[in-house]
């Protein structure tokens, strides 16, 4: 719409169109009446030049007469928002930008304007007002390259803002939103005693949402360190299916919600090129289940990562839990995690990640008592599949009980759990808004005990959104 210009324009030349539009507006008869049509784009010429040479006063004249005539008129909502950064007031310049965004009638006018919008924001240090800006641009760029100039410059926006938020939201329908048994009877095996379930502890299908929000904020940072403020907001409802209700008329949708909050602190250190990075993280948190206050936990984790020959990147580390339950304050619970991941850029962009954990705790409780180990495997497609993009996962999981008991009896050589679960992703890259892209997301899970009651099967489809950069 409007260029910059390498030089600055000359106030006689100002005075000369200026004195040239004012003799045609001031003309008598015929020629005045044709002057009055060609007021318009005559202003419209002063205004760019008076913008292409800096002169942001005169531009804002311009302007003006022109939202006189028009309030509409995006090209000198534009003006004003170039005038305004001139002259060194960002937000002016933001809320100019953002009147021509609003009445601009094509894309690409659409496109400078959030642009102007997002440097307004960036000029007034206001990053996450530009970082949204920015989004909207590649939302109305007009060509791939016009998007990707609005993503890199997002990205350069990003690390320069000191908060950083991420947000994922998911709808799934669920055949076992609770977590529930397959069979109502209760079988342990190596025991001829044989219980009954009640109807809630059975799967129960439904709808299952959740809100994950992360946040950080940046405290201090340098070339070889960085220390950040983090936070976390997990939230999960359920809404039982009609079946789900006639099955287990006791249960309500409110039995399964699931509130998480926490806060702590996090800092990571360069250790040179080849070695990578060392991470310290703590964290403070409650969690909250069927609307009464669950347990409350303290998390302590310290990571190396570091990369490993050109493409690939190895990170592993330990973490120390501590969690007092509120119903029972008496019997505190501490967990180990040792844990282990490596992830492998492939040249054709295709990615592959392996990872493995154990687990263990201490704990005055025999239903809690456990060690366990968990491995994954997945793999990211690096390229499209027409519109979409593609990615799969599988995990499976060992988890011993030594010590588990049900009522009074107690379960010969423990309980033990294994699980199986495979989801697959599918991204709709052709469909964005604001940098946001529609994921769907297929899960299976087994599990399979010796205690009948932790015998599961689950099928969920799952709709949700993620950031595509």
């Amino acid at each position: 719409m409007i260029r910059r210009a390498a030089t600055r324009w000359r106030g006689t030349g100002r005075a000369l169109l200026a004195g040239a539009l004012a003799a045609l507006l001031w003309s008598p008869g015929p020629a005045r009446a044709e002057a009055a049509e060609l007021s318009i784009p005559l202003a419209r010429g002063l205004a760019e030049a008076a913008v292409r040479a800096g002169d942001a006063a005169f531009a804002t004249q311009m302007a003006r007469a022109l939202l006189d005539a028009d309030p509409e008129d995006d090209f000198a909502h534009y003006v004003l928002a170039h005038a305004a950064r001139a002259e060194d007031r960002p937000r002016a310049a933001r809320r100019a930008a953002v009147r021509a965004f609003r009445y601009a009638q094509s894309d690409g006018r659409r496109f400078e304007a959030a642009q102007m919008a997002a440097r307004g924001a960036l000029d007034a240090r206001q990053f996450t007002v530009a970082q949204y800006w920015l989004r909207r641009a590649t939302d109305v760029a007009p060509t791939d390259q016009a998007r990707d100039v609005a993503t890199r410059d997002f990205r350069a926006v990003r690390r320069m803002n000191p908060f950083n938020f991420q947000l994922r939201f998911s709808v799934s329908p669920s055949s076992n939103v609770n977590n529930g048994a397959e069979d109502a009877l209760n079988v342990i095996d190596g025991v001829p005693v044989v219980g009954l379930l009640s109807p809630d502890a059975l799967a129960l299908s439904g709808v299952e949402t959740t809100v994950d929000l992360r946040t950080r904020f940046r405290l201090h940072e340098t070339a070889r360190q960085r220390t950040e403020l983090t936070g976390r907001a997990y939230l999960r409802r359920v809404a039982l299916s009609d079946e789900a209700k006639r099955k287990a008329p006791m249960a309500s949708n409110g039995d399964y919600a699931l509130n998480v909050l926490e806060a702590g602190l996090r800092h990571d250190m360069a250790l040179g090129p080849a070695a990578g990075m060392l991470r310290l993280s703590g964290a403070l948190g409650d969690m909250a289940y069927a609307g009464d206050p669950y347990l409350d936990f303290a998390r302590l984790t310290l990571a190396h990562v570091k990369p490993v020959a050109d493409r690939g990147r190895l990170h592993y580390g330990l973490g120390l839990e501590a969690r007092r339950y509120d119903r029972a304050a008496d019997r505190p619970e501490r967990i180990a995690d040792l844990f282990m991941g490596y992830r492998h850029a492939l040249p054709s962009g295709d990615s592959l990640d392996f990872g493995v954990s154990l687990r263990a705790n201490d704990v005055d409780s025999t239903t809690l008592l456990s060690r366990g180990i968990t491995a994954r495997l997945g793999y990211d497609f690096g390229h499209a599949f027409g519109p979409v993009t593609l990615s799969a996962a599988i995990a499976a999981s060992y988890t011993d009980y030594p010590d588990y008991r049900v009522a009074t009896i107690r379960v010969p050589g423990g309980r033990q759990d294994e699980s199986l679960a495979a989801t697959f992703d599918i991204a709709f890259q052709d469909i964005q808004h604001a940098g946001f892209l529609p994921v769907v997301s297929l899960k299976a899970e087994r599990t399979l005990s010796n205690v009948s009651r932790f015998e599961t099967d689950s099928v969920s489809v799952s709709f949700g959104i993620r950031s595509a950069f």
